[in-house]
């Protein structure tokens, strides 16, 4: 199992499917991940990373509609701003994610819900972890 927020949640989708060891993993799971790059070239943000079209293109997780290799599920605040509910969404749908939303979170204090260790937020990804339809909202 493989887990990452924000553009660690982009990496531990990336590198799953690029490292070669996605047929060892239970799974994937993205928090808050990021998976269209073209924003960021909208952002001050590119005047620092310099993309490229074809960069963007490469290695945007949503410009492919390769099935992936390995079961992926992905975890947004519902307070979370609408780019990061939009690429969330379109990845559920692209990749045939599973996708829960959790209340009264946003992308700076979502990993929070996951600091009780009987939080429903970690139930969530043990349920996924264990072939489980984890839940849509918590």
């Amino acid at each position: 199992m493989i887990i990452g927020h924000s553009a660690g949640g982009f990496l531990a989708v990336s590198g799953a499917i690029k490292s070669g060891l996605s047929k060892y993993l239970a799974g994937v799971v993205s928090i808050s991940g990021l998976f269209d790059l073209q924003p960021i070239t909208f952002s001050f943000l590119q005047k620092e990373l310099k993309f490229t079209p074809e960069e963007v293109m490469r290695h945007s997780l949503l410009s492919s509609k390769e099935k992936l290799p390995f079961p992926l599920h992905l975890i947004v605040g519902e307070e979370e701003t609408p780019e990061y509910m939009r690429q969330s969404e379109m990845m559920k749908e692209v990749k045939k994610a599973s996708l829960t939303y959790v209340s009264n979170v946003h992308h700076m204090n979502i990993l929070n819900a996951f600091s009780d260790p009987k939080s429903p937020a970690l139930k969530v990804i043990e349920n996924f972890m264990l072939d489980k339809q984890p839940s849509t909202t918590i």
